[in-house]
């Protein structure tokens, strides 16, 4: 009984597993400064068309703060 179970949980990973690729996300500029409360706008190059189920996630780093705050995601 162990053993079924083992398969099962294995083929259930792997299910879960498959669906997630990578693909080559590539950003035009690596590094954007404004000034407090400025917009700014973040642009990319993708490798394929994206879909309604892909997700892109930025991140803010303050000026002059410590490796050990973490940043802030940004989904897009």
């Amino acid at each position: 009984m162990l053993s079924l179970q083992n398969s099962a949980f294995s083929l259930m990973l792997f299910a879960i597993l498959s669906g997630v690729s990578c693909e080559d996300l590539t950003p035009v500029k690596t590094e954007e400064f404004s000034q407090k409360a400025a917009s700014v706008t973040l642009s990319y190059r993708y490798s394929k068309q994206a879909t309604g189920t892909d997700y892109f996630f930025w991140y803010r780093q303050y000026p002059r703060r410590t490796t050990r705050v973490p940043p802030v995601y940004l989904r897009a």
